[in-house]
């Protein structure tokens, strides 16, 4: 089974993308960057959704680092915040995907 690392500060976010998610894919949920980052030195996954703002590390500098390693995972960016310059930086740096806060069920199981 395919793998989904979701990281997001906000618990309800987090268990919305489970939900939505847990029949066809296994999910790891993190609630910060570092954690998230922690766990791919270890595992690899086969996608990671990554909010933008959350305490301490931003989603930005994460993708940055996931970005970097050999391989890696594709990266969607789930946030509230929407702005252009935050959806142009997150493709710059790598993101397959840029999805807004509230997300639309159907758009996250494409």
């Amino acid at each position: 089974m395919r793998k989904i690392l979701v990281v997001d500060d906000e618990l309800s976010v987090r268990e919305a993308l489970r939900i939505i998610l847990k029949d066809t894919y296994q999910i790891v949920v993190m609630d910060c960057a570092e954690a998230g980052l922690e766990y791919l030195k270890s595992h690899e996954v086969d996608l990671v959704f990554l909010d933008i703002l959350m305490p301490g590390m931003s989603g930005l500098e994460a993708l940055k680092i996931i970005k970097a390693r050999p391989d890696p995972p594709e990266v969607v960016i789930v946030t509230a915040t929407r702005t252009v310059k935050n959806a142009v930086d997150a493709m710059k740096h790598g993101a397959f995907e840029y999805v807004t806060k509230p997300f639309d069920v159907d758009e996250i199981k494409l």
